[in-house]
């Protein structure tokens, strides 16, 4: 799970490193606006390194292809997650899901910030396909009723679209700010069993979720969405981020570079033959 949320964060910065900002200002003395077509080459490349590695890991970094992906166990308390009307626990394990490396992005919008130090960037990323597969059991209550259940999860999206806005604000220490991902799926289709321990119901429920809830519901309300999920994502990019304490991971003794990324490893993520930017 650690490396599907450090995904996002290495994207983001791939992108800002690799962006060469030698323009003159225009406008405003503080600003400098940079669109895809300006780099376009550049950014192209750049997707297809971070594809190829991310599709093929990093040995020599200790990370593992993310061309599939699993996930023993996870637990999500929801009472963490503010969301009202609801409370309790789910618990997925024995998760495997593929899609990670499926990513285009038609949209790319960068701002240079001179006060404060910092690149606001705008990126909608499209992932073509996802297929999960879980094992999971919850007890939850939502708008004052019990549901539960233990049993199987299988589910396929395409065209899964992530519009993320994030400030990355270079000053001491790193750090992304204010960031939002809007969230919305073209096709999706799930296949569920052990809903409140019953076929019947987890026949009704799966039409549910399957009519109303996915893609509706999801398209329907993407900023509450957004309001729930991306305060966590960011606290838990920070805490990768911010550098580790003397002796500890990040500090003297331990790997270097910020949080739990060894040095060079951003380099390397974005980094790849020719033959393969220009595939």
């Amino acid at each position: 799970m650690r490396s599907v949320l450090i995904f996002f964060a290495i994207l983001a910065f791939g992108y800002s490193s690799e962006l060469k900002l030698g323009h003159k200002l225009k406008g405003r003395d503080d600003l400098l606006r940079v669109h895809q077509r300006a780099f376009e080459d550049t950014i192209n490349e750049t997707l297809n390194c971070i594809r190829y590695n991310l599709e093929n890991g990093l040995p020599e970094f200790n990370f593992s292809s993310v061309k599939t992906v699993s996930v023993d166990d996870f637990y999500l308390n929801v009472d963490n997650l503010n969301f009202t009307g609801a409370s309790g626990y789910a618990h997925v394990h024995d998760l495997t899901f593929t899609g990670l490396t499926s990513f285009y992005a038609p949209e790319i919008t960068g701002t240079v910030s001179m006060i404060p130090m910092g690149y606001q960037l705008d990126i909608n990323f499209v992932f073509q396909n996802f297929d999960l597969n879980t094992l999971y059991d919850l007890e939850m209550i939502v708008d004052g009723m019990h549901v539960h259940g233990d049993g199987n999860l299988n589910w396929k999206m395409g065209d899964l679209s992530l519009r993320l806005s994030v400030f990355l604000s270079l000053s001491d220490p790193l750090e992304i700010q204010n960031l939002s991902i809007l969230v919305n799926i073209g096709s999706s289709h799930a296949e569920i069993s052990g809903w409140f321990n019953d076929d019947e119901h987890s026949a009704i429920f799966t039409d549910l979720f399957n009519n109303y809830l996915v893609p509706a519901w999801v398209n329907q309300q993407p900023e509450d969405i957004d309001e729930a999920l991306s305060p966590l994502i960011q606290d838990y990019i920070n805490s990768m981020l911010a550098p580790g304490d003397e002796g500890g991971e990040g500090g003297e003794g331990g790997d270097g570079g910020d949080g739990g990324l060894p040095d060079g490893f951003i380099d390397a993520l974005i980094t790849c033959d020719a033959n393969i930017q220009r595939n």
